[in-house]
């Protein structure tokens, strides 16, 4: 189930996503990016205090790569 509707959320973002703005377009990037590892981590076992952190600071990652990649080519 959890597969399924990580395929499904990551279709709607990928047909929907271009039409926004570069900051929410990261922005939304960035969330589906903390959330899936998060969930992933607390998958295999870590607290949730490091799951959080770990999904925070990929959030984190890849909103500047998105944003960077964003504002450079539009």
């Amino acid at each position: 189930m959890t597969g399924l509707i990580f395929a499904a959320v990551m279709f709607a973002l990928h047909r929907l996503a271009p039409s926004l703005p570069r900051e929410p377009r990261a922005l939304s990037w960035a969330a589906f990016a903390g959330i899936a590892l998060g969930f992933l981590s607390s998958l295999g076992g870590a607290s949730v205090l490091r799951s959080t952190v770990l999904a925070l600071v990929v959030a984190a990652g890849v909103f500047a790569v998105m944003f960077y990649r964003y504002y450079t080519t539009e």
